[in-house]
């Protein structure tokens, strides 16, 4: 799990970075390789050791391992963990350039990315056709799920070269964007879009400490005590009318809360509420009515979700300028609030009540990039002569060299950028966030919206201008979710058939 080594993994990447710039002077010349790292092969976990059959004297050869991926221009949502052209300075560029130019030498091969506005858009006619068109796509898993639909991506627990128990991979993402019994979508060390798409908590600490200076909450979380109730208490203490007129307007007055319009969907699996569950044989299925659970867990979210004192606006520049107290978003928002005057702490997204035994991230599908490879890898055409017995066995070799790499450098150097360059300066904070990545919660049901039943967003925001009001639309879950279950039910078990009976025969 990425987080249990996040804390010295940081240490390690900042003596990695301070041998890089030793090793270049400050600076490098573009394709250079700055510096080697050595990776320990002899940890006592297991899971951490890579422990593939050696590849003969040649490697793979020089075979080009080609990337296509998503293009994305919102800086906390970029795609960059893939490829670097040369060392910059960037904590996670040169983590990326020096894993890929590592590898290249060890493994004679070349690593190649090319960017797409949709890799599963463009991919699907050459795939079709049975062409080689990528060895790898990564691209949003919800698109990529119409591949898969069709019989064009790989079961990656078939591989013999790929061991999905290995510490790389992120356990909870095999049952969270996979449905069916069989893995087309995978993420971990290899991506960080994963933990930048997981919510997490941000809080003005001026603003707490104008309030009350004597409130710890991390403190509160360490006792388990940050609660739904307790963000509803302080973001209504803490919203201020700036401008006296009787009435909090966005833009214009400081609101106790802000938070994306989808941010219902964050709070309610940080409660460790899905839609669904899985059955016995590891199966995703939606229930008929909604699960008390959930009923429960949207009822102790209704005073925050329907409070005057919280504003629903995708803006995050009205945080960064002090106009909220509380902000919660992907951990990869961290890369937009840099240029904030405030001072910004950062905590788990609150317990549903002190009974519940963790807090828990829940990751959003909106943006949430996997790691897929295509069935007609085979075209590359050199897998056999390189020693392998299929192409889809030579790129599963490669992906678990990459991952593997990934988790010594690209997984530190993320949370060192994150926490240690953008907003987050205190220990403090960098401890929530350890606490917040520990254990995420993915719900494919409502993320891939099946029928129709991601009912979160548009229940419970009645709003004008943006700002909650009396929400009579808010009590309406129970039948939402009812106008929606068959449909639901319905797509999910075509979605399930169909990619079960396909695939047996991909190795």
């Amino acid at each position: 799990m990425k987080a249990t080594k996040i804390l010295s993994l940081i240490l390690a990447l900042m003596m990695l970075c301070s041998c890089l710039l030793a090793a270049c002077g400050g600076e490098e010349e573009k394709g250079e390789v700055g510096g080697e790292v050595s990776l320990n092969t002899n940890e006592i976990d297991e899971s951490k050791v890579l422990d593939l059959p050696k590849l003969g004297a040649n490697g793979f050869n020089g075979h080009e391992f080609r990337f296509v991926s998503r293009k994305v221009n919102h800086d906390s949502l970029k795609t960059y963990e893939i490829y670097a052209e040369s060392l910059t300075g960037d904590k996670v560029n040169d983590a990326v350039f020096t894993r890929n130019s590592q590898i290249e030498k060890e493994y004679n091969c070349k690593i190649v990315e090319e960017q797409v506005s949709s890799p599963a858009s463009s991919a699907m006619e050459p795939l079709v056709a049975g062409e080689y068109y990528a060895d790898i796509l990564f691209d949003e898993a919800r698109l990529l799920r119409s591949l898969a639909g069709k019989n064009l991506l790989v079961d990656l627990s078939l591989p013999e070269n790929m061991n999905l128990e290995k510490a790389w991979y992120d356990k909870n993402s095999l049952s969270g964007m996979n449905i069916g019994k069989k893995v087309f979508f995978i993420v971990g060390d290899a991506a960080t879009l994963d933990d930048r798409c997981a919510w997490i908590m941000w809080f003005n600490k001026d603003h707490m400490e104008e309030y009350d200076a004597d409130i710890d909450l991390y403190d509160e979380v360490r006792k388990g005590k940050w609660t739904i109730d307790r963000l509803y208490e302080l973001m209504v203490a803490t919203a201020k009318d700036l401008n006296g007129d009787g009435y909090l307007m966005p833009g214009e007055d400081r609101f106790g809360y802000i938070a994306e319009r989808y941010g219902n969907f964050g709070h309610v699996l940080s409660c460790g509420v899905t839609i669904g569950n899985v059955d016995d044989s590891g199966t995703w299925v939606i229930p008929t009515t909604p699960k008390q659970e959930l009923i429960d867990a949207w009822a102790a979210l209704k005073p925050v979700l329907t409070s005057p004192a919280r504003f629903l606006s995708s803006n995050i520049e009205y945080f960064t300028k002090g106009l909220g107290t509380f902000y919660s978003a992907g951990i990869g928002s961290a890369l937009s609030l840099g240029n904030s005057t405030y001072r910004i702490g950062a905590l788990p997204m609150p317990k549903q009540n002190e009974e519940q035994e963790h807090y828990l991230s829940g990751v959003g599908y909106s943006q949430l990039c996997a790691y897929s490879i295509p069935t007609t890898v085979e075209g590359a055409e050199d897998w056999a002569v390189n020693g392998f017995s299929s192409g889809v066995e030579q790129v599963a070799y490669f992906f678990e060299v990459f991952s593997y790499y990934s988790m010594n450098l690209l997984t530190p150097a993320f949370y060192n950028q994150v926490l240690l360059k953008q907003v987050v300066t205190d220990p403090e904070s960098a401890e929530m966030i350890e606490i917040a990545m520990q254990h995420k919660v993915y719900d494919p049901i409502a993320g891939y919206n099946f029928g129709g039943i991601n009912v979160y967003s548009h229940v419970g925001s009645n709003h004008q201008n943006g700002i909650p009001g009396t929400d009579v639309n808010y009590d309406t879950l129970v039948s939402s979710y009812e106008a929606k279950v068959a449909a639901a039910r319905k797509a999910l078990q075509q979605y399930i058939e169909f990619t079960d009976y396909i695939g047996t025969d991909m190795i």
